[in-house]
């Protein structure tokens, strides 16, 4: 039956080509580490002068009281992005259920002179890692990254973030969720790495637990919309990371992410949780090809065959290749 085969195909974001691993590097630190009394003593301040304004309100002249609220309602949104951020900060300590390593080895200035030490110094291999990276060679880009973090003198986050980036190429991925976790553990910002939650949740989705899959992804969701929130125009879409000799795209749309989570959803049967998420992805973009493929799946589980093959068919004249494929396989 079409349903069958239609059904047993495997989804996820990559179907309609490689992509290189993406997240948002451009946001700015946010206020200070202590976020959450920061929040309590503005919020404290707050209900003071929300008081002293309402006792001596009759005493201003209507521009007075329009810039008197407009001043508190500004410092009442910097409460909520204080506690916004403070909230961000600690994704890490609910994902990985542990601290964040606080003594990462880093590198004082009167140190640097040993850097360039090539003899001794682990760059020689950390730019010969992104050249056979950016070549295509993965198995010499994975030795030589080993071989980096062997020699290096600090806890570089991006030395971990290559080497998972590589390993998940490999589809070794396993490793590459150990050294996402190094790779986030050492940069210390959660809002600077949410696509590493995806990636990690991604991993989880090809070793078929779809239950970490989901945990992950819907992590690098609450984070993206954070982030949204914080930079509403999202000015930091496309950015990309200057990595040795090698560019890496920044850029995770939230309809991949939401796509990604969609299809574990439909791994354990959950159709309903699938289908919302297939309609979160479109209003992304309402061309997306593999929001449609997935939708055939759904339908296909529920065993309506007209839906169906009709997502399958839109999917397919939008350009994806699976459904293409599917379509050509069921003489349809």
């Amino acid at each position: 039956m079409p349903l069958t085969v239609v059904c047993n195909l495997r989804l996820h974001a990559d179907c309609e080509g490689p992509t290189p691993i993406s997240y948002t590097a451009y946001l700015q630190h946010t206020y200070a580490k202590s976020q959450k009394k920061k929040a309590l003593s503005l919020s404290r301040n707050l209900l003071f002068e929300i008081i002293f304004l309402s006792q001596i309100i009759t005493e201003f002249d209507i521009l007075g009281i329009s810039i008197a609220i407009l001043i508190l309602i500004l410092k009442l949104k910097l409460i909520v992005l204080i506690i916004l951020n403070y909230r961000i900060m600690n994704f890490f300590e609910k994902a990985f259920h542990q601290q964040r390593t606080s003594n990462t080895r880093k590198r004082d200035l009167n140190q640097l002179e040993g850097v360039f030490d090539l003899k001794n110094s682990y760059l020689p291999y950390y730019f010969s890692a992104t050249k056979a990276f950016e070549g295509n060679d993965k198995n010499s880009a994975l030795a030589y990254m080993n071989e980096t973090i062997n020699r290096s003198d600090i806890d570089d986050w991006k030395h971990f973030a290559l080497k998972a980036i590589i390993l998940k190429d490999l589809e070794k991925y396993s490793d590459a969720i150990d050294n996402y976790k190094i790779a986030i553990d050492f940069n210390g910002e959660d809002n600077f790495l949410y696509a590493f939650y995806h990636e990690i949740g991604y991993c989880y989705l090809m070793l078929k637990n779809n239950l970490k899959a989901i945990e992950f992804i819907t992590y690098a969701i609450d984070l993206k919309i954070s982030i949204n929130t914080l930079i509403p125009d999202n000015k930091v879409e496309g950015v990309i990371l200057e990595y040795g000799l090698s560019n890496i795209n920044l850029d995770m749309p939230l309809k991949r992410m939401y796509i990604n989570r969609a299809s574990s959803y439909l791994n354990i049967n959950k159709l309903q949780n699938s289908f919302e998420d297939c309609k979160n992805a479109l209003k992304y973009d309402q061309k997306y090809s593999n929001a449609y493929l997935c939708l055939s799946q759904i339908y296909g589980k529920a065993g309506d065959e007209e839906k169906c093959i009709t997502f399958l068919r839109v999917a397919a004249h939008l350009g994806n290749v699976n459904a293409v494929s599917l379509l050509n396989e069921l003489d349809l």
